[in-house]
């Protein structure tokens, strides 16, 4: 995997992160210790508001409910914040999109 050249794809300003398929991305012995860390390490590259979650169900390969994607996301640790913007509302930004509130 070429995880280190995406990483470095943050030094574009213009770039930001579509966060999805993390358990096929990052195998091995404890999938969600690595997702916690690699996704920290997305955010601490990108910064919150260049990071999108999206959860692909329809093209996860292990066939996992949507609620297990979104759990690797919201389970992980990060602030309320943080969670916020990577679940939320990077995607509004970067799509233009009115928040919740519609301002």
């Amino acid at each position: 995997m070429q995880w280190e050249q995406v990483l470095a794809l943050s030094t574009l300003p213009n770039v930001w992160l579509k966060w999805s398929h993390a358990r096929r991305a990052f195998r091995g012995a404890n999938p969600a210790r690595v997702i916690r860390s690699e996704l920290g390490r997305a955010i601490e590259y990108f910064g919150r508001e260049r990071v999108m979650w999206a959860s692909d169900v329809t093209q996860d390969a292990a066939q996992l409910p949507w609620a297990d994607l979104l759990a690797d996301v919201r389970d992980v640790g990060l602030s309320p914040n943080d969670l916020e913007w990577v679940l939320a509302r990077s995607a509004r930004v970067a799509y233009c999109w009115p928040s919740r509130g519609g301002d």
